[in-house]
């Protein structure tokens, strides 16, 4: 039962270790401490400039705003089955034009978005528009550095047969993080974040 919850609220977790110790989070981007300034989740993504849009479902796990005020992305993908590398590369098909709107709306993987893989017809009707992110409605860049944050059985998996990615990836261990961080402050992160809820008034708001 557990087990199963530390998926759903990994990206909480990860987003409140990493700003708390920002140093933990550049060693493992390997760039200078003083080039974060915060962390945050479930961005969105947007064509500045372009008439591409995304759904609501598309948006960063983690976004790591730099000094340079682009954002570094990282996919957190926390489960231990479905992440072989075939399953991969099928995440990482190229993202195209969904034929099922009227809209130029994106279809694709956030793994393919991040990675960069666009069809043709993505290609054209982007151009040079920068891929982009919002933090409290200012428009920031998103670097073509990307993170990926995985159990270690997956990057094990990855070592032995690597997905197609385009090289530009930082792949990081959630057990490495977790360790970093320390067992003691990483159960007490955990309780913080559980203690003093009502969960059946919050699950089930008497006024909705």
């Amino acid at each position: 039962m557990i087990e199963e919850v530390f998926p759903h609220v990994g990206e909480i977790l990860l987003e409140r270790i990493f700003n708390e110790d920002k140093s933990l989070l550049a060693n493992f981007l390997e760039i200078e401490e003083s080039n974060i300034q915060s962390v945050h989740r479930q961005l969105p993504l947007e064509f500045v400039g372009s008439p591409v849009i995304f759904d609501g479902f598309s948006t960063l796990d983690l976004g790591v705003l730099l000094k340079n005020n682009k954002v570094l992305p990282i996919e957190v993908k926390l489960g231990r089955f479905g992440l072989a590398k075939a399953s991969v590369n099928k995440m990482l098909n190229p993202c195209s034009i969904s034929a099922h709107t009227s809209e130029y709306r994106v279809s694709g993987k956030l793994f393919a978005i991040l990675n960069r893989n666009y069809d043709s017809e993505l290609a054209k009707i982007v151009g040079n528009t920068e891929l982009c992110t919002r933090i409290n409605g200012e428009t920031h860049p998103i670097s073509d550095v990307w993170g990926v944050i995985a159990r270690d059985s997956v990057i094990s998996s990855w070592k032995k047969m690597p997905p197609d990615f385009n090289g530009k990836q930082k792949i990081i261990s959630i057990e490495s993080v977790c360790s970093s961080y320390g067992e003691h402050e990483f159960n007490n992160l955990v309780g913080g974040i559980f203690s003093g809820v009502n969960f059946y008034n919050t699950w089930f708001p008497q006024n909705a």
